[in-house]
C-alpha cells in the first residue's frame, strides 16, 4: 500500500517537473504555458488583454516590453524626435525615426517604453536601404534639395478655401479652444497664427518647450526639424507680415501641411501596426490560432472543443458571406462595364471622325497656301510700285535742283538788269498773282491726287472682294465636284477661275468665259441636282417612315439615354477640369524640367562614375542574401523538426499521464477497499470488548 502511494506521489512530482520544464520562464517569470493561456486566436473573435504577449514558433516568448526581432543581424536602436532638440528625452509620442529595432525595450521620457509603442517601432522604422549606407532611415527624411517655388497652387482661391475647411474641421475635432476659427483664418493675424501653430505642433510633439524669446526665430528651426519642403520661404520678415497678400497664401498652405501631418500622426496612434484593415486573415493563420486555442484548452484539462469549433465555423461563414458579397459586387460591376462597352461599340468610330477632320484641315491648308501665294503676289506688286515711286521721287529731286539753278540764274540776270521801280512793282504784282495761281493749282492737284487715291483704294477693295469671290467659287466648285478637271462632274473641262489684274482687256482678266461656258455648265448641273433632289426626297420619305417606326422604339430607351447623357456631361466636365489641371501642371512641369536639366546632367555624371561600385556592392549583397536564405531555410527545417519532436513528446507524455492516472485510480480503489475492510474489523473488535465489559 505504501509503495503504491509513494509511486503515485512520484508520478505527480514527475508530472509537475515536466510541466515546469515545458513552461520555460521568461525574464518576467511568466511560463510558456501561462503565455499560451493569455494568447488568443483573433482580435475581433477572442478577447485579448492589453498586456497579452505575442510568440514566435522558433524561440522564447517575447514579453510586452520587447520589439519583434529580425532574422538578420541586430542593429543598435537609435531614436530621433521629429521636432525636439533633446532627442534622448523625447517621448514616444514624437515622430519616431529609427532603424529596425532590436529585442531591447524602447525608452521613453521616463526611461521605459509602453507596450503599444514598443511594438510599433518595428512597423514605423523599416530596415535601411542598401544604398543608404549606415545612415538611419526616417519616415519624413528626404534627400531632395531646396525648393524655391511652391508646386502647389496656393494663390488659387479654391485651394485656400479648401485648406481653411480642412484646418477648421481638424481644429474643431481636436478641441481647439478658440471660437470663430474660420473668420480668424480668413483674416489671419500674427497672434492667431502663433496660437494655431503652437496647438498643431503640440499635437505632434507635446514635450517641446519654446525656449527662445521671439517666436519668429524659433519657427524656421521647428520647420527644418519637421522637414517642411518650403522652409526657405519662411523667414522673419514673412512672419512679421503674415496678413500681407503675398505671404497669406504661404502660411495657409503651411497650416494645412501641419494639419495633414497631425491627421496622419493621429491615425498612426489609433491604428494597430500589426493589423491591416484591408487584408483578410489567411486560412493558415485561422487554423493556427484554432490549434493554439484548442491546445490551451487541452492543457487546462478540457476535452470539449465545441466552442472553438463553433467560432471557427462562424469565422468561415463570415468569410464566405464576404466572398459572396464581393462576387455579387464584381458581377454587378461587370454588367455595368459590359453595358458601357456596348454603348461605346454603338458610337461612331473616332478614327473616322478624325480622318474627316484631317481631310478638312488639309483642304483648309490648301486654301491657306493659295491665300499666302496671293498675298505674296500683292507684296511683290506693292514693292515694285514702291520702287517706281522712289525713282520718280529721285527724278523730281533732280528736276527741283535744275529749277533751283535756273531760278538762281534768272535772279542773277534780273539783278544785272537796270529795272525801274514801276517795272519792279509790276513784276512783283505778277509774281504775287503767279503764286496765287500756283497755290490754286497745287490745291487742285492735291484734290485730284486725293480722288485718285480714293479710287485706287476702292479698286483695291473691289479687287480683294473679287479675289475672295473667286476663292469662294473655287472652293464651292471643289466641294460640288467641278474641280479639278478630273472630277466626275467636270467632264474633263477646267472650271477653275484665275484672276489676272494686269491683263490688257477685261476679257483676259478671267481665265474662263463665265457667260458662255461656266454659266451653262452650272445650269446643267443645277438641273441634274434638282432631279437628284427629287429622287432623294422620295427616298427620304421612305426613310422618314422607317425613322418614325424607329423613334417609336427609341421612346422606351429615352430614360436610359438621359441617364447616359448626364453621365456623359459629368465625364466631360471632369475631363475639362482634368485637362485644365493637366495643362497647368504641364506648364509647371516644363518649368521644373528646365530647372532640373542641369541638375540631371550632374546626377548622370555622378551615376556613371558610381555605377561600377554599386554593381560590385550589389553582387556582394546578393551573395550575402543567398547565404542568409540558405541559413534561414536550414533554421526552418530544424525548427520544424523540433516542433514535430515536441508534439510527439506531448502525445507520448499524454499517453503516459493517462496510464499513470489509470494506475492511480486502480490503486486508490484497492486502498479504499482495504481501508473499508480494516474499519469493519475494527468496529467488530470494539463491539466484542463492550460485550465483555457488560458480562463482567
Amino acid at each position: 500500500m505504501l509503495s503504491q502511494a509513494e509511486g503515485s506521489r512520484s508520478v505527480l512530482r514527475e508530472l509537475d517537473r515536466r510541466r515546469f520544464t515545458i513552461g520555460s520562464n521568461d525574464p518576467n517569470g511568466n511560463s510558456y504555458l501561462q503565455q499560451l493561456n493569455s494568447h488568443t486566436i483573433k482580435k475581433d473573435k477572442f478577447a485579448r488583454p492589453m498586456n497579452a504577449q505575442r510568440f514566435s514558433m522558433g524561440g522564447p516568448a517575447l514579453n510586452a516590453n520587447t520589439v519583434r526581432e529580425s532574422v538578420g543581424p541586430q542593429r543598435p536602436v537609435q531614436f530621433r524626435s521629429a521636432t525636439s532638440v533633446h532627442q534622448q528625452n523625447s517621448t514616444m509620442q514624437d515622430v519616431v525615426m529609427t532603424e529596425r529595432g532590436t529585442g531591447a525595450p524602447v525608452p521613453n521620457g521616463n526611461g521605459f517604453a509602453t507596450p503599444r509603442m514598443a511594438r510599433r517601432i518595428s512597423t514605423l522604422n523599416p530596415r535601411s536601404s542598401i544604398y543608404a549606407g549606415n545612415r538611419a532611415t526616417s519616415i519624413v527624411k528626404n534627400t531632395v534639395g531646396p525648393i524655391h517655388r511652391d508646386p502647389r497652387n496656393i494663390k488659387d482661391k479654391r485651394y485656400q478655401q479648401a485648406s481653411i475647411k480642412i484646418i477648421v474641421d481638424y481644429l474643431t475635432e481636436a478641441g481647439y479652444g478658440h471660437s470663430n476659427i474660420k473668420a480668424s483664418l480668413m483674416q489671419l493675424s500674427g497672434k492667431e497664427f502663433q496660437n494655431i501653430f503652437k496647438f498643431l505642433h503640440g499635437r505632434i510633439d507635446p514635450s517641446y518647450q519654446y525656449e527662445k524669446k521671439r517666436f519668429e526665430d524659433e519657427v524656421p528651426s521647428i520647420l527644418r526639424m519637421l522637414k517642411y519642403p518650403m522652409v526657405e520661404l519662411i523667414n522673419r520678415n514673412a512672419l512679421n507680415s503674415i496678413a500681407a497678400p503675398y505671404t497669406y497664401p504661404m502660411f495657409i498652405a503651411l497650416l494645412r501641411w501641419l494639419t495633414e501631418i497631425c491627421q496622419m500622426w493621429d491615425d498612426l496612434q489609433t491604428a494597430d501596426p500589426f493589423e491591416d484593415p484591408e487584408e483578410e486573415e489567411s486560412d493558415d493563420s485561422i487554423f493556427f490560432h484554432f490549434t493554439i486555442s484548442t491546445y490551451n484548452a487541452f492543457l487546462q484539462g478540457s476535452d470539449d472543443f465545441s466552442q472553438m469549433e463553433d467560432e471557427l465555423v462562424a469565422i468561415f461563414d463570415d468569410k464566405n458571406k464576404r466572398n459572396l458579397e464581393i462576387v455579387n459586387e464584381l458581377t454587378e460591376q461587370n454588367e455595368l462595364l459590359e453595358q458601357e462597352c456596348e454603348v461605346l461599340r454603338q458610337q461612331p468610330s473616332t478614327l473616322l471622325q478624325l480622318e474627316n477632320f484631317r481631310k478638312t484641315m488639309e483642304r483648309d491648308m490648301q486654301k491657306l497656301l493659295a491665300y499666302g501665294e496671293d498675298m505674296q503676289t500683292k507684296m511683290v506688286k506693292y514693292l515694285d510700285g514702291n520702287k517706281i515711286i522712289q525713282e520718280e521721287i529721285q527724278k523730281k529731286a533732280k528736276e527741283l535742283e535744275k529749277k533751283e539753278q535756273l531760278r538762281l540764274e534768272w535772279q542773277a540776270r534780273v539783278d544785272a538788269q537796270n529795272v525801274s521801280a514801276a517795272e519792279a512793282d509790276r513784276l512783283s504784282n505778277e509774281h504775287v498773282q503767279l503764286e496765287k495761281l500756283y497755290e490754286q493749282t497745287r490745291i487742285r492737284l492735291d484734290e485730284i491726287q486725293k480722288i485718285m487715291w480714293e479710287k485706287e483704294v476702292q479698286a483695291e477693295k473691289l479687287q480683294s472682294m473679287l479675289d475672295k469671290t473667286i476663292r469662294t467659287y473655287n472652293a464651292l466648285a471643289y466641294s460640288i465636284g467641278l474641280l479639278p478637271s478630273s472630277a466626275p462632274k467636270a467632264k474633263g473641262h477646267n472650271f477653275e477661275l484665275v484672276f489676272y489684274p494686269n491683263a490688257d482687256t477685261p476679257d483676259k482678266m478671267i481665265s474662263v468665259d463665265l457667260r458662255n461656258f461656266v454659266k451653262p455648265a452650272l445650269q446643267q448641273i443645277e438641273f441634274e441636282m434638282k432631279e437628284q433632289e427629287n429622287s432623294l426626297r422620295e427616298a427620304n420619305l421612305q426613310i422618314q417612315e422607317k425613322l418614325d417606326a424607329i423613334v417609336e422604339l427609341t421612346i422606351d430607351k429615352s430614360d436610359e439615354l438621359k441617364l447616359l447623357q448626364q453621365r456623359l456631361n459629368q465625364r466631360n466636365e471632369e475631363y475639362e477640369h482634368a485637362k485644365e489641371n493637366a495643362r497647368q501642371e504641364n506648364i509647371k512641369y516644363n518649368q521644373d524640367a528646365e530647372e532640373s536639366a542641369i541638375h540631371l546632367k550632374q546626377i548622370r555624371a555622378d551615376a556613371k562614375s558610381a555605377l561600377l561600385s554599386w554593381q560590385q556592392k550589389e553582387n556582394r549583397l546578393r551573395m550575402e542574401h543567398n547565404q542568409v536564405v540558405r541559413k534561414s531555410n536550414t533554421i526552418k527545417e530544424e525548427l520544424s523538426h523540433q516542433i514535430s519532436t515536441m508534439l510527439n513528446e506531448f502525445v507520448t507524455f499524454k499517453a503516459h499521464i493517462e496510464k499513470q492516472l489509470t494506475d492511480l485510480n486502480q490503486l486508490a480503489k484497492e486502498e479504499y477497499a482495504l481501508a473499508m475492510q480494516s474499519s469493519v474489523s475494527w468496529d467488530g473488535a470494539t463491539e466484542n470488548d463492550d460485550s465483555m465489559e457488560i458480562d463482567l
